[in-house]
Formats: structure tokens, C-alpha cells, sequence
């Protein structure tokens, strides 16, 4: 979660379109964050945050927290780059859905998860998609994973054997009769 101020924030909804090279960058907080509208413009008191982007653009948003995050929805689409990096928090990280679609490439690095949603996770992409986190899964899905298209879809973990090995000892199995990677993560509500 976004505690602290984003270096582009706003309520509601927000639309980022990018075109060439662009950096957001924020050691002291989130890089771009969306809350639900408390001012009454929005009258179903969503947030969403829409990014969007041409070929051959980058959007590198940067950050102490999470990257990239919503109270709500995020959608990705377009057929740029988008490269998050969390030193503290989650890559991407959306309260709602998330959506990844077009062409284009999404490369996201956590502290904590890569990828994360508290609700569907919807992959129909023709680029690539990179989820790397140190402590959690690459890709966190509390609800459903869907992955289509003909892009490449690539999830891990800094400590995925570690994890392995924590979760083999909750179902009573022993170290050493295999490992399980928990490079992508989906949990029932």
C-alpha cells in the first residue's frame, strides 16, 4: 500500500499516456499512485490509473514504495515499455485488477511482489512480461491469473527455494523431497 506521497498521484482516475523516453522517480515514497475520490466528482468512488504508450516509448517509473499503484483498477496498455522499480515496496500493485494488454513490454521489479493485484490478474499480451520480487512471488494474484497471447510471461523469486521450502513444511512435507517455487502466487478471496 501507498502510504506515502507519490511523485505523480492523483484521485479517481488518472490517464497516463507516454510517448519517447520518461522517468518518474521518488525516493521517499510511491512513483504513481490513485486513490478513491474523496471530493465527490466521481460518483462511484473508484480509482483507476490507465497507462498507455507508443512503440519504441519507455515510461521508468522509480521509487522507496510502490512503484505503480492504485486503490482500484490498473490497466497497461499500448505498445511501449514500462519498467517499475520498488526498493522498498511492490513493482506494481493494484487494490483492484490489473490489466496488461497490447504490444507492448512490462518489466517490474519488487522488494516485496513484482506484480500484484487483490483481484483478477488478465495477461493478453504479444510483448513481454517480467515480474521479479525479492521477499514474495513475482506475480501475486489473490483472485484469478489469466494469461493469453502470444507474449512470453516470465515470474520470479530472489527467494523462491526459501519460500519453497516454507510452504512444502506447512503441508507437512519434509525439506528434501523436492522444492516448490513460489514464483507466481494465486490465492483464493
Amino acid at each position: 500500500m501507498c502510504k506515502e506521497t507519490g511523485a505523480i498521484e492523483a484521485e479517481g482516475k488518472l490517464n497516463v499516456n507516454y510517448s519517447g523516453n520518461n522517468t518518474v522517480a521518488n525516493d521517499s515514497g510511491c512513483g504513481i499512485s490513485v486513490t478513491k475520490d474523496t471530493d465527490g466528482n466521481d460518483t462511484d468512488g473508484n480509482a483507476e490509473l490507465n497507462i498507455q504508450g507508443d512503440a519504441s516509448s519507455t515510461l521508468n517509473v522509480t521509487s522507496s514504495s510502490d512503484a505503480i499503484w492504485s486503490e482500484g483498477d490498473i490497466n497497461i496498455d499500448g505498445a511501449g515499455t514500462v519498467n517499475a522499480t520498488s526498493a522498498e515496496g511492490d513493482a506494481i500493485d493494484a487494490k483492484g485488477g490489473l490489466a496488461i494488454k497490447g504490444s507492448g513490454n512490462v518489466n517490474a521489479t519488487g522488494e516485496s511482489n513484482g506484480i500484484r493485484a487483490h483481484d483478477d490478474i488478465t495477461i493478453d499480451n504479444s510483448g513481454t512480461i517480467a515480474a521479479k520480487a525479492t521477499r514474495n512471488p513475482g506475480i501475486n494474484a489473490h483472485n484469478s491469473l489469466t494469461v493469453k497471447g502470444d507474449g512470453k510471461v516470465e515470474a520470479s523469486s530472489i527467494e523462491a527455494s526459501d519460500l519453497g521450502r516454507r510452504q512444502y513444511r506447512d503441508f507437512g512435507r519434509q525439506p528434501g523431497q523436492g522444492e516448490l517455487l513460489s514464483l507466481i502466487h494465486i490465492s483464493e478471496p
